[in-house]
Parts: structure tokens; sequence; C-alpha cells
């Protein structure tokens, strides 16, 4: 509601400020709807579709009170004039329409942007999480290989001490019996 009506202040400024250039300068109607229409084409690139459409009407209102005769009265003498007004307006109109729509089109494309950007940071943590995973499958596959040498190792001396030990044990030593036992 504050923006309406900072937009509207600001667009009655405007259209005040292009009225008094044209009639300062003493333009021709043509003249003076073209300034008129630049200061319209401004408002409409800033403000929303209500204070662009409203500045509209009240450019139409302000070009046909003090550039076509009967000047300082709101009638038009000539019927061509009823053609330029009318065209005016229509300009004016689809200006402000065509502004409105890029700056819906912008934010839009600022959100779609937003939204992009989340979905590539979700993406870059999964990728993060991913290697780390990865990382950590390669660590137990490395565990698992050496705890396998490692059992391997330990079945290979153990084979290699078992074997001597019994020969040793089997074998007949002389004196063996003579030997007591202690109690």
């Amino acid at each position: 509601r504050r923006e309406l009506l900072t937009g509207a202040a600001s667009s009655l400024l405007i259209l005040t400020v292009v009225t008094g250039a044209a009639r300062a300068l003493s333009l021709n109607p043509t003249s003076a709807g073209f300034l008129m229409l630049v200061g319209v084409l401004f408002i409409a690139s800033r403000r929303p579709l209500l204070v662009s459409s409203a500045s509209a009407i009240a450019a139409t209102l302000l070009y046909n009170f003090f550039f076509f005769p009967p000047t300082w009265t709101f009638t038009v003498e000539d019927p061509e004039n009823w053609i330029a007004l009318g065209t005016f307006f229509a300009a004016a109109l689809v200006a402000s329409s065509l502004a409105e729509l890029a700056r819906s089109r912008a934010v839009e494309a600022t959100e779609r942007g937003r939204e992009a950007q989340e979905a590539l940071d979700r993406l870059l943590a999964a990728n993060r999480e991913r290697d780390a995973l990865e990382a950590e499958a390669i660590e137990a596959r490395a565990l698992r290989r050496s705890d396998e040498l490692k059992t391997a190792l330990l079945r290979s001396v153990s084979h290699d001490l078992r074997s001597p030990l019994t020969a040793i044990v089997a074998a007949d030593i002389p004196g063996k019996n003579d030997i007591a036992p202690i109690r």
C-alpha cells in the first residue's frame, strides 16, 4: 500500500515536470506527446501496473488539457486528436503491461536461479558424501586385504614352526626314558 502511494506521488511529480518542460519549451502537440510518453515509459519501467496505468490515464488527461486545442479544457475539437489520445493511452498501457511482465519474469528468473543454486549445493553435498563413502570403501578393502595377508602369514609361520616341532617330538631321543619325570 505504501509502495502504491509512493509510486503515485513520484509518478505525479514526473508527469508534472514533463508537462511543465513541454509547456516551457512551447512544444507542439506531437513533440509534447512523445515527451510525455517517455515520462510514462519511465514510470512504467519502475512502478507496478496499477500505478503505471493510472499514470497513463493522467498523462492522457494532461496531454489533452495542455496541448490539444482548445487548451485548458478536457474537450477535443479535432476528431483526429481522439485517435492521437487513444493511441497515446494504448501505448502507455502496453508499455506498462510489458514492463510489469518483464518485472515478473525477472522475479521468476531470480527465484529459479535461487532454486538452481540450492539444487547445485545439494548435488555438491551429495558428491562430497559419495567421495567420503568411496574413500571409506577403499580403506575397508585395504584393511580386508591386510587382514587376509596377516592370516596367510600366520598360517604359514604356524605351519613352518609346527613341522619341525612335530619332527622333534616324534623323534626317538636316546636316553629319553632315562629321565625321571619331575614330581
